[in-house]
C-alpha cells in the first residue's frame, strides 16, 4: 500500500512540475511578445534620460555567437562582426527618436521609438524590430529572428556604461550578454537645418 502511495506521489509531483514548466515557458514566451508590441494608444511613452547618449566600446559578451546561430543569423556576418579588435557603437537620443551608429555600419540608423520598423540586423532583413524605452535607462528591443522565434534585447544604461542581456522564446538555456564601457558621454552634435531667406 505505501509503495502505491509513493508513485502516485511522485506522479502527481512530476505532473505537477511538467506542468509549471510549461506555464513559465509561456510565460516567458508572452512578455517577449508584449515587450516587442509598440504601446498601447492610452499607455505613457517614457523619454530616454540624457544618460544614455554617448559612445560605447565592448568590453565583454558571453554566447552571443552560439544564440545568435542557433536563431537563424549568418554564419559570415558572425564572422565579421566577431572578427573586429573594437567594436563601438554611438547613441544619440530625443524623446522620439534613437540615431545609432556602430563600427560595422558607416550610415547612422535613424530609429523611431516605439513603431514598428524594418531594418537589417547582423546581415538578416528584419520587418518587425521595435525600439521603446520602458525606462529613462532601460532600452527594450524586440523582433523575429529569422528562424521565427521572438528576441528581445534588454539594455540597461549606467553612468559607466551598458549591458546587454537577449532572452529568447522558447530557449531559456540561452541567456547571450554584452557589457559595453562608455568612451565618451558627447553624442554627435546634430545641426537644425536653418531657413535662409530668399
Amino acid at each position: 500500500m505505501k509503495h502505491m502511495d509513493r508513485r502516485m506521489t511522485l506522479g502527481v509531483l512530476a505532473t505537477g512540475f511538467a506542468s509549471s514548466q510549461v506555464s513559465v515557458r509561456s510565460a516567458m514566451g508572452a512578455k517577449v511578445a508584449q515587450a516587442g508590441a509598440p504601446p498601447s494608444p492610452g499607455s505613457q511613452i517614457v523619454e530616454p534620460a540624457p544618460l544614455v547618449s554617448g559612445t560605447y566600446e565592448a568590453s565583454y559578451q558571453d554566447g552571443y555567437a552560439p544564440a545568435l546561430l542557433e536563431i537563424g543569423f549568418p554564419e559570415d556576418v558572425l564572422l565579421e562582426m566577431f572578427s573586429k579588435p573594437q567594436q563601438r557603437m554611438t547613441i544619440s537620443t530625443t524623446a522620439k527618436t534613437l540615431w545609432l551608429q556602430t563600427s560595422r555600419t558607416k550610415p547612422e540608423y535613424q530609429i523611431t521609438l516605439n513603431q514598428p520598423m524594418s531594418m537589417e540586423i547582423f546581415g538578416a532583413k528584419i520587418a518587425d524590430w521595435v525600439a521603446r524605452f520602458d525606462q529613462p535607462t532601460r532600452l527594450l528591443t524586440s523582433f523575429t529572428a529569422p528562424n521565427g522565434r521572438r528576441v528581445q534585447a534588454t539594455q540597461s544604461f549606467r553612468p559607466a556604461g551598458l549591458v546587454t542581456v537577449l532572452s529568447i522564446e522558447g530557449m531559456p538555456q540561452y541567456k547571450p550578454i554584452r557589457v559595453w564601457h562608455r568612451v565618451s558621454n558627447e553624442a554627435p552634435k546634430r545641426q537644425k537645418p536653418q531657413l535662409f531667406p530668399l
